[in-house]
């Protein structure tokens, strides 16, 4: 498949599915609190604001396949670059995507973030235990009080539902 080919199946697809989003899933899976009136507070904001820019994102590299400005309209030999080696951990990471939203509804939002993001580090090869540790916890517990003291944004806790 040439890079030209490839552009546009991806731009295209890219923002076929972007446009699904934002005109079927998130309108009809996102409920929107009715006391919120900051747009940026809404939960249905960065959902709309992600498929947006997908959107357009996927029509540039669409419009750059049709215009012919790939670079490499003969890419048929594979790559044996160093990227190649480190495609594992895109799929680890995907799968660990996964798992953090099927933990989300058994342990809660905080706890899953804190493991998402001590996974995801430890994935990455980030060894600071002095610093990951406090930002893994930190981080998820500050947004989760902002979110649901200030934003009045509930988010599930899983089974620490009965503690607040």
């Amino acid at each position: 498949m040439s890079g030209r080919s490839r552009d546009l199946i991806i731009g295209f697809g890219s923002a076929m599915f972007f446009a699904v989003v934002l005109l079927a899933v998130i309108p009809y899976q996102i409920r929107v609190p009715s006391r919120i009136t900051v747009a940026a507070l809404s939960p249905a904001f960065w959902p709309t604001t992600v498929a947006i820019a997908g959107i357009l994102l996927g029509l540039v590299i669409a419009f750059r396949g049709l215009a012919n400005l790939s670079e490499n309209d003969d890419d048929d030999s594979p790559a044996a670059t160093a990227g190649e080696r480190q495609e594992w951990r895109c799929i680890a990471a995907i799968a660990l995507m996964f798992g953090y939203l099927a933990l989300i509804h058994l342990i809660g939002i905080v706890a899953a973030s804190v493991l998402a993001i001590l996974a995801l580090a430890c994935l990455f090869s980030e060894r600071r235990l002095t610093l990951l540790a406090p930002v893994a916890v930190i981080l998820p517990v500050g947004l989760y009080y902002f979110f649901t003291k200030i934003a009045y944004v509930p988010l599930p806790l899983g089974v620490f539902e009965q503690l607040f």
